[in-house]
């Protein structure tokens, strides 16, 4: 679970949720209650209700409680707009957490496709080496044997670059062996 720290306090997503839920929850009761109270208030079709709650009301005093009520309105207003606002800053810094997140992770993934690639290619070129200095050896091996039963004296010649060739080949093969281990040990560190 990824956990989001803010002076102190760690948050984790689902609290990030749980508080846009709440704000969201007290947003729309408060809005629901404000727009009931005003068509208790106001509306026509609540009359015996209305006039029990209110008492029969001149007009003038249905427009100065209109006046009120749109004071009242104001009052609200001004307090669900910060809310509103706080719930959309959690949302962006909430977004803004996850991108980044997002772009380590990818970050990561292409440090290691980049080091797997670059091994790779490194273990490919070794292999093409050793596969030509086979062949070569095969060569030089064949001419050798040739010399020999000539008795020909670049025999000699011929089992020094053998010997140079299978030196060649025994390190690379050391050196394959080494970065296969070097390889393994990694891959456990990054396990652990």
């Amino acid at each position: 679970m990824q956990m989001i720290r803010t002076t102190g306090v760690a948050w984790s997503r689902e609290d990030l949720i749980h508080a846009a839920k709440a704000i969201m929850k007290i947003a729309g009761w408060s809005l629901a209650l404000v727009w009931g109270a005003y068509l208790a208030r106001f509306s026509s079709v609540l009359g015996p209700i209305h006039t029990f709650l209110f008492g029969i009301e001149t007009p003038e005093e249905i427009l100065n409680a209109k006046a009120a009520w749109g004071q009242f309105g104001d009052f609200v207003g001004g307090t669900l707009n910060p809310m509103v606002s706080l719930l959309a800053l959690i949302g962006l810094v909430f977004t803004i957490l996850l991108q980044q997140e997002a772009m380590m992770l990818s970050k990561k993934d292409t440090e290691a496709s980049q080091k797997a690639l670059s091994s790779q290619t490194r273990l490919s070129l070794e292999t093409a080496r050793l596969q030509s200095l086979a062949a070569s050896l095969a060569v030089i091996t064949e001419l050798h044997h040739q010399a020999v039963a000539t008795k020909n004296i670049s025999a000699i010649d011929l089992l020094k670059q053998k010997e140079a060739i299978a030196r060649q080949i025994l390190n690379i093969n050391e050196r394959l062996t080494r970065q296969a281990q070097a390889d393994n040990q990694e891959a456990q560190t990054e396990m652990s």
